[in-house]
């Protein structure tokens, strides 16, 4: 799996939590993750 090199992602935060989409600049497709902690993500 290839790094995201220009990463824009989009930030929702939901009940004490971030949520974020990264687009993968190599094939287009979308990755979606979760972290309570933005700074240590």
């Amino acid at each position: 799996m290839s790094r995201v090199r220009d990463p824009s992602p989009a930030y929702i935060v939901f009940m004490g939590f971030w949520v974020y989409i990264l687009k993968s600049d190599k094939d287009g497709k979308l990755y979606i993750g979760q972290t309570s902690n933005l700074e240590k993500r």
